[in-house]
């Protein structure tokens, strides 16, 4: 894995006022990577109040421009992209044109059926994104002093703090590696499932160890559980949720990867990494 790197910042926006303090946060963060930003607003359906069918695309995207302007006075007019389509490829497509881009976008979380039905944007960027994408929790901006490193001991996620060390210089950022044990399920043959969870326990170790001699200058805790749960309750000391993304598909609508499930429930803001 090459380090980290950055050198654009695209914020996606809509016309929500959640919509304000994504930008604060993208602005923030531009400023200490020292990368320019650009904002993108990307929908499949016009602006309340306005019949779309009575103007042509370019005027429409226009209206949408001059109405961005209005919203959000910092943002200067070549900073501003509009684009009309599946708000995440629209996303996707505008970072194409962008040199290293990180993609920045807002999720304020959604009912159990709207999730089901639709998704939110952001997850579907978390999915399927090929560049890092921020997706920011909560109503104030952050500074990622202290940066959460889920590791599963796959090799990707045992050189994160490496990865990441581009941006611990920039923010003066401490690193955690953070493992859960996931028991094996349970079978009625409580010698064998005790076996078998004897037998994980120790292979883990070994990793764990070889992990630690690796990372030298990051802790590294461990605790067992549910993944997602833990890291969740974890990350509430931490500003700032680092993993890299797992190409795993649901068993069921209902179960989702560990990304996914940290996307829609986490209360920190998550930096996923494709």
């Amino acid at each position: 894995m090459k380090p980290f790197s950055i050198k654009t910042i695209i914020v996606g926006l809509d016309f929500s006022w959640y919509s304000k303090i994504v930008l604060k946060e993208a602005f923030q963060l531009a400023q200490k990577m020292k990368v320019p930003l650009v904002a993108v607003y990307a929908g499949e359906k016009p602006y309340a109040g306005l019949n779309a069918s009575r103007f042509p695309t370019q005027q429409l995207v226009k209206w949408y421009k001059e109405k961005l302007r209005k919203e959000y006075p910092s943002l200067k007019p070549r900073q501003i992209i509009v684009k009309l389509g599946a708000p995440h490829e629209e996303i996707i497509q505008a970072a194409r044109s962008h040199k290293k881009p990180l993609i920045v976008i807002g999720h304020r979380g959604q009912s159990p059926l709207a999730r089901f039905l639709i998704g939110s944007v952001a997850e579907k960027l978390s999915q399927t994104s090929p560049y890092p994408v921020w997706v920011h929790r909560g109503e104030k901006t952050v500074s990622p002093k202290k940066v959460l490193l889920p590791c599963d001991l796959q090799p990707r996620s045992s050189v994160m703090a490496e990865y990441l060390a581009p941006l611990s210089k920039t923010f003066h950022s401490k690193f955690e590696l953070f493992h859960v044990f996931q028991e094996p399920a349970p079978v009625l043959d409580y010698e064998l499932w005790s076996a078998m969870i004897e037998t994980q326990r120790q292979s883990e170790n070994q990793q764990i160890d070889r992990l630690k001699k690796k990372n030298p200058k990051t802790p590294v805790k461990c605790v067992i559980g549910l993944p997602a749960k833990q890291i969740a309750r974890r990350a509430k000391a931490f500003d700032l949720i680092a993993l890299p993304r797992r190409n795993q598909k649901a068993r069921s609508p209902f179960f989702g990867s560990v990304t996914r499930k940290l996307v829609r429930d986490a209360e920190t803001p998550l930096l996923i990494l494709p």
